[in-house]
């Protein structure tokens, strides 16, 4: 059996059935077992015929196979042909029309057995496709192939189903077509007259989704309203409501850091149209008050206006610490020396002092020192509080302690 191919149909089981009895009169009697019913229909589409092919459960008993048709609806089946094999080919058929089969075995005794469901088929070797098949489309202005194993004269277009006000324009392997205004779902339908003048059956169909534009909800940080340091790993994230785009957020220093939607790099819901992505700051990262800009491109190939982050940017990694050192001068006094910071963002040394170790920020400050350059202080003694340490400060507020010295 030819199994090439011209257009494969789509086939669906349809539950149907019918009851059956065989009534006696005479008790003795047994009622006959019917043949199985043929299961595991196939069936192969080529140029205006369908090729079947079937199994049964025990085909020892069996003679013939009877094939019933129904069109457009499966009900008023009709015998159509018959074969003696689990094989047979139906013609004279028309193209683009839905055809409903079911088969059914016979016996020796010519007894007939419980058809088959039904399955279902379109005859045909017709389509059209919009944009060769994309399933989006920015713009209203798209391209219809029009495909036809058999030569055809003329092509009718329409997103109306009934054609009502469309007309039949010269048959072309594409035609050009504006669908109506307004994003969604479009559908465009077709008929075609053929060089025999024969109209297509039924109404070819293909659908595209018109996606205009894009837009940005929010850009945002999380967490929110927080100073990262060097290591930290920062969560962007870019609400567009839309699924399967690119979604990426710039800052200075990154051009742009790519966002996910699938359940990777920090997103916790995949395929929900909210992206987010991780950045990890590095060594030496100094940025305050930095602005986020959030930029999205839909799958249709929109770009979305930029959008701002709601929040600031802070990444400060804080300054080297300088070492410490305190000698006691020849007048009794503290004489504080201490290496030179490089912070190019310093703001300040501080010196602290506490009666107990370990000293930090929240001690007595004992003096404030705003030139880098600067790297000595002389104080009195004080055995009140005999530990000392020095904070290098930078213009953020991030602080790093020197070596404690007593």
């Amino acid at each position: 059996m030819n199994r090439y191919l011209v257009l494969i149909a789509l086939v669906t089981l349809v539950m149907a059935g019918c009851d059956r009895t065989i009534e006696s009169k005479d008790p003795v009697r047994s009622v006959p077992e019917p043949p199985p019913s043929p299961t595991n229909i196939q069936v192969f589409v080529s140029a205006a015929s369908l090729s079947l092919d079937w199994s049964v459960t025990d085909s020892s008993n069996i003679v013939r196979y009877r094939i019933y048709v129904a069109d457009t609806l499966p009900v008023n089946f009709r015998l159509h042909d018959s074969s003696t094999g689990t094989e047979a080919t139906l013609t004279n058929l028309l193209i683009n029309r839905l055809y409903y089969i079911r088969i059914a075995s016979v016996d020796n005794d010519l007894l007939e057995g419980e058809p088959s469901s039904p399955v279902s088929a379109t005859i045909g070797y017709s389509s059209i496709t919009i944009n060769s098949g994309a399933e989006f489309t920015n713009g209203r202005d798209v391209l219809i192939q029009v495909n036809s194993s058999a030569p055809a004269s003329q092509v009718i277009l329409s997103e109306d189903s009934t054609f009502a006000g469309a007309n039949f324009i010269p048959w072309a392997p594409e035609r050009a077509f504006t669908l109506s205004a307004g994003d969604g779902d479009k559908i465009v339908y077709g008929l075609l007259v053929f060089g025999d003048g024969s109209q297509s059956g039924e109404r070819l169909e293909d659908r595209i989704t018109l996606d205009s534009q894009a837009e940005i909800d929010s850009v945002f940080i999380t967490p929110a309203n927080t100073v990262f340091g060097f290591g930290d790993l920062v969560t962007f994230g870019l609400d567009a409501g839309d699924v399967f785009g690119a979604a990426q957020v710039s800052f200075t220093g990154v051009a742009g850091l790519t966002l996910f939607d699938d359940g990777t790099n920090g997103d916790p819901t995949p395929n929900d149209g909210v992206y987010y992505g991780r950045y990890e700051v590095p060594v030496n990262a100094n940025l305050y008050r930095d602005v986020v800009t959030g930029t999205f491109t839909d799958q249709a190939g929109n770009d979305a206006l930029p959008v701002v982050a709601t929040e600031l940017l802070n990444l400060n990694t804080p300054p080297d610490p300088v070492d410490l050192a305190l000698t006691i001068n020849p007048l009794g006094q503290n004489e504080f020396t201490w290496t030179q910071s490089l912070e190019p963002d310093f703001q300040s040394y501080r010196l602290y002092a506490s009666a107990t170790s370990p000293v930090d920020t929240t001690d007595t400050e004992i003096t404030i020192v705003r030139d880098p350059l600067v790297t000595l202080y002389v104080a009195p003694s004080d055995v009140t509080r005999p530990y000392y340490r020095l904070f290098v400060f930078d213009q953020h507020g991030a602080a790093a302690g020197s070596d404690e010295v007593q």
